[in-house]
């Protein structure tokens, strides 16, 4: 009698089929209805493209003459396509051991509709097939896996393959999720602007990057590499949007944006990023929490400043001795910006070290300061400062730049950073303008300052331990001349001294360099 469900040839006096497990019925009109092939009249059973042999579901393959017993069968997955043809190779003489189940078989799910038969002899030469085919693929070094029926199949990717793809994006940069993303620039274009740190400096080219070179132990680089590293050339400082303008502090950076965003990098150790962390340091750009339509920036010790297009200014960052404006009796740390009292209408900003100084125009141009141990509580006006067109402050030292190009300072004056030839005074002096043009731009460093001069002249003063002077002599009370013929821009830092040309190079000098020297 044939089994109506693999069509299976059995003797009548078996319950189950020998090949399937189905129950066998024993119906005369049953047993006549076991599935021909239309050329043939035989029975068959398929052979699909994963290699076990199903009639109208994957066969099992267990030895004809052992006791069998109705196999739980799984849902159905989609049916799967069979050969074209049954497989040709050669079969080996082999049999399974009585009672034994071939590897990898046992309880395989049902895999739907039969698709067209490949005819075979009779059930002898079905167990043989199979029972060769699961030999050859336990011992002959056919993966165990190409049995496993599609619908529960796990593909797994090359090793290579992610690690591929994100090797293959772009680098992120920046302290969040706004930070720029792209491939740095792999040169500086023409400089613009320039700004000295304490012991490291930036540029703006005029493609409207932000670049950087020096120490980078608190990432004042930008790089977020967190180490005692340093670049002796320019390496870029990646911030989302263009750069107008950059501002060096003594180890973290300020960069402004023409959409009028300000990003801040470097040391954090008292909130100078302005980010709202307490993070130690921040290695790579972050944009300053709760900050926009800003027009300037400067960066002093551990301090930062920010002057809005309202005329408003705001500080974050080292409170002791009143830096941040909000006066000496509150000189907490600012992790976000706050507004500073008492200043409106302001036009021009600087940061010194442990002071801040900031020019209004009300009716009249007034010169404020605030910080350095002062006894008050906010800004106070400077009298007798007279027709400011820029400022800018130092350690404990403060420098005006006048309309008509001269230039006046004050406080400390132990190095000779107030310019006048006399090391002890404190009162508002006036620069020695001997064999000096008039001036266009200043820049208070540590103990030094540079004046940039109409013709394109740069002029130094002040302390010249590290050759921040660019002179290649010592330290000078009155101003002297820096090898440099056709500047643009000037900063002063530290030790440091950096320039922009008319030509698009940046020159630094200063921390054991005592001439001014091309970076590229």
């Amino acid at each position: 009698m044939f089994c109506t469900s693999c069509g299976a040839q059995n003797d009548e006096s078996n319950m189950f089929c020998t090949v399937c497990g189905t129950p066998l019925e024993h119906d005369s009109v049953q047993e006549s209805n076991a599935t021909p092939n239309a050329d043939d009249g035989k029975s068959h059973v398929h052979v699909n493209n994963q290699g076990y042999g199903y009639g109208q579901r994957p066969m099992d393959f267990r030895n004809a003459g052992a006791t069998q017993m109705p196999t739980p069968m799984a849902q159905s997955p989609a049916p799967q396509p069979s050969m074209a043809q049954t497989p040709s190779m050669s079969q080996p003489s082999m049999s399974t051991p009585a009672g034994t189940t071939a590897p990898g078989t046992a309880g395989m799910p049902n895999a739907g509709t039969a698709a067209v038969p490949a005819p075979v002899q009779n059930r002898d030469k079905i167990i043989a097939i199979i029972a060769a085919f699961v030999a050859v693929a336990a011992f002959g070094g056919i993966a165990v896996s190409a049995l496993t029926p599609r619908g529960n199949s796990t593909s797994t990717a090359p090793a290579q393959s992610a690690q591929s793809a994100q090797s293959s994006q772009s680098p992120t940069y920046g302290g969040s999720d706004e930070a720029s993303t792209g491939t740095p620039e792999q040169a500086m274009g023409k400089v613009v602007s320039v700004s000295a740190g304490g012991s490291f400096d930036l540029a703006v080219d005029a493609n409207g990057k932000a670049w950087a070179w020096g120490y980078n132990g608190h990432g004042q680089l930008g790089s977020a590499t967190g180490s005692d590293s340093q670049s002796t050339k320019p390496v870029q400082v990646a911030i989302k949007g263009t750069v107008t303008k950059v501002a060096a502090g003594t180890d973290h950076g300020l960069a402004l944006t023409s959409d009028g965003s300000v990003w801040a990098w470097g040391a954090n150790d008292h909130g100078q990023v302005g980010d709202g962390s307490a993070a130690v340091s921040v290695g790579k750009p972050t944009k300053v929490t709760g900050l926009s339509g800003v027009t300037d920036i400067d960066a002093g010790d551990r301090y930062s400043l920010a002057l809005k297009s309202d005329g408003t200014v705001w500080s974050w960052g080292y409170g002791d001795g009143g830096r941040t404006g909000h006066g000496i009796g509150n000189s907490e740390d600012t992790l976000e910006p706050q507004q500073i009292a008492g200043l409106s209408g302001v036009i021009d900003i600087g940061a010194g070290t442990k002071h801040g100084i900031a020019l209004t125009n009300s009716g009249e141009y007034t010169t404020w300061t605030w910080g350095g141990g002062s006894n008050t509580d906010g800004p106070v006006p400077i009298p007798n400062a007279g027709d400011v067109a820029a400022v800018d402050a130092g350690n404990q030292y403060s420098i005006v730049l006048h309309r008509d190009g001269t230039v006046h300072g004050w406080g400390q004056n132990d190095k000779g950073q107030l310019g006048d030839g006399n090391p002890k005074a404190w009162q508002a002096q006036l620069v020695d303008a001997e064999g000096m043009p008039s001036i266009t731009a200043i820049s208070a460093g540590d103990s030094h300052v540079l004046a940039l001069g109409s013709d394109g002249s740069v002029w130094a003063w002040g302390l010249n331990d590290k050759g921040q002077l660019g002179s290649g002599s010592g330290s000078s009370t009155v101003p002297v001349q820096v090898g440099v013929s056709n500047a643009t821009a000037i900063g002063a830092g530290g030790s440091r001294s950096v320039a922009a040309t008319s030509d698009g190079q940046a020159l630094s000098w200063g921390d054991g360099t005592s001439s001014p020297t091309e970076m590229k």
